[in-house]
């Protein structure tokens, strides 16, 4: 967060905020939600010689680097990240 307070304006947080309401930014973990909803229902009715398929063929989403990896985070974890412990 610090990092986007010293390197975002004002008018581009507004901007951000805008498409946010119009368009919307992209969700990984409903991403990965999804996914993970594809793959059960494919392996679910899939016969048993096929292969099972893994959420990550669903995936439309891709992590780009290691500052996505904690999006599983839960709510404590989030608090005390931003509060600290």
């Amino acid at each position: 967060m610090r990092e986007l307070e010293e390197k975002l304006t004002h008018e581009e947080i507004s901007q951000w905020m805008l498409f946010d309401v119009h368009w919307g930014l992209p969700d990984v973990v409903g991403d990965i939600q999804n996914a993970i909803l594809c793959a059960l229902a494919v392996n679910m009715m899939r016969s048993a010689e096929q292969p099972s398929v893994d959420p990550s063929e669903f995936r439309v989403l891709r992590e780009r680097g290691p500052e996505q990896q904690d999006f599983v985070m839960t709510e404590a974890q989030r608090f005390k990240a931003a509060f600290g412990s």
